[in-house]
C-alpha cells in the first residue's frame, strides 16, 4: 500500500518542481535520499557490534 501511495504522490510533488526548477533539485533529493538509505541499512546490517570478551 505505501508502495501505491509513493508511486500515486510523487508525481504531483515533482512535477511542479521539475517544471519550475528542472531536474537538478529532483535529481538531487534522489541522491540524498539514497545516501541516506545506504547508511541505514549499513547501520542497521553492516555494522560490527561490540562482542563479550569470553570469560577465561
Amino acid at each position: 500500500m505505501i508502495w501505491s501511495m509513493g508511486r500515486a504522490i510523487s508525481p504531483s510533488i515533482s512535477g511542479p518542481i521539475q517544471q519550475v526548477y528542472g531536474f537538478d533539485p529532483v535529481f538531487g533529493l534522489t541522491i540524498g535520499s539514497y545516501a541516506i538509505s545506504v547508511y541505514m541499512v549499513y547501520r542497521w546490517f553492516v555494522w560490527r557490534r561490540p562482542r563479550a570478551i569470553p570469560a577465561t
